[in-house]
């Protein structure tokens, strides 16, 4: 569960917090917990939001070592349509190996210095916007609108971890201020998750 994840993590020294140095760190211990790397409820949700709507190109940010990129692969994704970006460049090392496909185009890049030269029929973040204080989720949201040509999924943590680089907002209301639709929306307190599927008008 994620929450058991987030618990565990609570022993982290409490500094000022820094996305790439931060990740940057925890790359190096990432992969060492098993349930990083297992398949969970949410994983199967995605794998069916991406089925329904056929895209032929699908963007994740913030993929981190490549598990999820790894699992659509092995559910009859192609992976030349799938691009993957985080910040970390260890991260994206350890992504293109672990996915294994050199098909699979991953980049280092914060969202906002991303530049595709075309947008995305699916855009999707699977515990990314969690890590966004809250001054700049508002254009981490816009940015990913503008990634998007069809659909948006947000899979992300809904309660609040003691620690200080996990945010908390409310997805379904900023989504609901911009030019979307929210086809599915899924507050899930067992899992700790909010998921939540959304076309781009």
């Amino acid at each position: 569960m994620l929450k058991r994840l987030i618990r565990k993590l609570v022993d982290l020294p409490k500094t000022t917090y820094q996305p790439k140095e931060f990740w940057e760190e925890w790359s190096k211990s990432f992969m060492d917990d098993p349930w990083q790397k297992k398949i969970h409820p949410q994983h199967m949700w995605l794998l069916k939001k991406i089925n329904a709507s056929k895209p032929e190109g699908i963007l994740e940010v913030g993929c981190g070592f490549g598990r999820n990129i790894k699992f659509l692969i092995q559910n009859g994704l192609d992976p030349s349509s799938i691009v993957g970006i985080d910040i970390s460049p260890n991260m994206v090392k350890l992504a293109r190996k672990y996915v294994g496909n050199k098909e699979v185009k991953f980049f280092i890049s914060d969202l906002n210095s991303f530049k595709p030269k075309e947008k995305f029929d699916f855009v999707f973040t699977h515990g990314v916007l969690m890590h966004i204080p809250k001054g700049h989720i508002e254009s981490a949201i816009n940015r990913l609108i503008d990634l998007s040509k069809k659909s948006l999924v947000l899979i992300e943590q809904n309660y609040q971890a003691d620690n200080n680089y996990t945010f908390i907002h409310d997805y379904k209301k900023l989504l609901k201020s911009k030019k979307l639709d929210i086809i599915e929306y899924r507050g899930n307190k067992k899992l700790g998750l909010d998921l939540i599927y959304a076309k781009v008008r």
